[in-house]
């Protein structure tokens, strides 16, 4: 009679174990395509806009102080032109490792897209250094 009650608590474990490793799986994200001139071109040339900020926004998660130049001119011969949420995507990616210099390039963009481009870089800067936006943004004269 003692067999009876063990298997049960065997099986009863056993149920338990496996229902905990299906509820605590973690999901692995698979990479998408690496940044180049090429990954860009194509995202930027996507219809679908859900499709479009999906892939540009993972290709920004990229970019870094290597790829930066190769990028800018990756987006600036695409004949597809940046919208404001793909400016302020890519302003934000830029803000994590070079703010003072996304700023800059911010201040000297087109009219029509200045604010917003400033106003992204701000933003991810005041998350990370508030004095030093703060001050970057105040020394610019109008």
């Amino acid at each position: 009679m003692k067999w009876i009650p063990i298997g049960g608590l065997a099986l009863a474990a056993l149920v338990t174990a496996f229902w905990l490793g299906r509820a605590t799986r973690v999901e692995v994200e698979t990479p998408g395509p690496m940044l180049g001139r090429e990954s860009l071109i194509a995202a930027l040339a996507q219809t679908d806009w859900s499709e479009r900020t999906y892939h540009f926004s993972g290709l920004m998660r990229q970019l870094n102080s290597e790829n930066l130049d190769s990028a800018l001119q990756a987006i600036e011969e695409s004949p597809a032109r940046l919208n404001r949420d793909e400016l302020r995507i890519l302003m934000h990616a830029w803000s994590r490792f070079d703010p003072e210099g996304a700023f800059a390039y911010a201040l000297f963009a087109p009219e029509d897209q200045r604010r917003w481009m400033a106003g992204a870089v701000v933003y991810a800067w005041a998350q990370a250094d508030p004095a030093a936006a703060r001050g970057a943004l105040l020394s610019v004269q109008n």
